[in-house]
């Protein structure tokens, strides 16, 4: 299950930013300062892109938190757990597109709170672990997602902040498939 699990969370990354930057490709009118990415999963030919690449990603990033639950202890766990509700809340946003009103925005306000406090967690049970650089890059990867989604910005999109988000929540997911630092410690973990 690891090797899968591993396959998966490096495999989410790739699916969602293909999806995203083939949906921007077919969509000359996406401006990155006036829309939100998820606008591009409310026009043709953009939507099926967007919003089924934001479904196989999310979906791809459960398998690989679900196996990181099985994994973890304590702290490390309630990441691991927090991880996974922000993957299935990537599922819903492409399921649940623009078009379908505030279903969609719950969704999105979920997966980028989830995956924000998720970096956060993990980041600690990781220091915890005395693997302080790793640690403390996680968190403040938590962090900036939090602060680029609630920072004020001088443009009416938020394609900025959410690819921002996005990008830390990826880089994480791709450290942890990578090298986790729970499978080096084995039963040891916080």
């Amino acid at each position: 299950m690891r090797k899968v699990a591993k396959v998966s969370g490096l495999a989410s990354v790739v699916v969602a930013y293909a999806s995203i930057a083939l949906a921007i490709a077919v969509s000359p009118w996406f401006t990155w300062t006036g829309n939100w990415l998820s606008d591009l999963g409310a026009h043709m030919p953009s939507a099926p892109i967007f919003n089924l690449g934001l479904i196989v990603s999310g979906a791809l990033a459960t398998v690989f938190s679900v196996n990181l639950v099985s994994e973890t202890r304590g702290v490390g766990r309630v990441g691991a757990l927090l991880l996974t509700a922000g993957a299935v809340s990537l599922c819903l946003v492409g399921a649940l597109p623009e078009p379908v009103g505030r279903a969609h925005l719950y969704a999105s306000v979920a997966f980028f709170t989830l995956s924000s406090l998720a970096l956060i967690v993990l980041g600690a049970a990781v220091t915890v672990m005395g693997k302080h650089v790793q640690g403390v890059m996680t968190s403040l990867a938590g962090v900036t997602s939090a602060v680029s989604m609630l920072y004020p910005r001088p443009w009416p999109g938020g394609a900025i902040p959410e690819i921002i988000a996005s990008s830390m929540f990826s880089a994480v997911l791709v450290y942890l498939s990578l090298a986790s630092p729970w499978r080096a410690r084995g039963d040891s973990n916080p």
